[in-house]
């Protein structure tokens, strides 16, 4: 699960239409970064699931922080066309077996990792059971 980080101040600065493309180029880059057997979805607002099968803990964890990783890199405009800062994206990562064994207790535990990667200062990225892993911005 993956939320974008700020993203009011975004919408603020640079009005709702730029708001909607940044959405639309955030969901272009985690489908361009995922295997085509991965699952890109938005889950509300601002925030993105990533479905993926066949992953342990560490892949799925390896692929928070390339999406992470890609999200820095990324560039986006504001309503006037001029380039703005990237984008930074807070998440947290949970696997089937240790931290749930079905969709709700899944998403309750990628939400909890989510909110620790918020907690610790956003823009980086968090797992649900590797509680001390945490992907500083630096």
């Amino acid at each position: 699960m993956l939320d974008i980080d700020h993203f009011k101040i975004y919408n603020d600065s640079f009005g709702h239409l730029a708001g909607d493309e940044a959405l639309r180029k955030v969901a272009s880059l985690l489908r361009r970064e995922c295997r085509a057997s991965n699952i890109v979805a938005r889950y509300g607002g601002e925030e993105f699931v990533v479905l993926v099968t066949e992953a342990d803990q560490p892949a799925a964890l390896a692929l928070a922080r390339r999406l992470w990783s890609a999200m820095r890199e990324g560039k986006f405009t504001g309503a006037t066309g001029l380039l703005t800062e990237a984008l930074t994206v807070s998440a947290g990562v949970a696997t089937f077996g240790p931290d749930g064994t079905d969709a709700v207790s899944l998403i309750n535990a990628a939400d909890m990792a989510l909110y620790r990667a918020k907690q610790a200062g956003r823009d980086r990225v968090a797992a649900a059971t590797f509680c001390t892993d945490l992907v500083p911005a630096d």
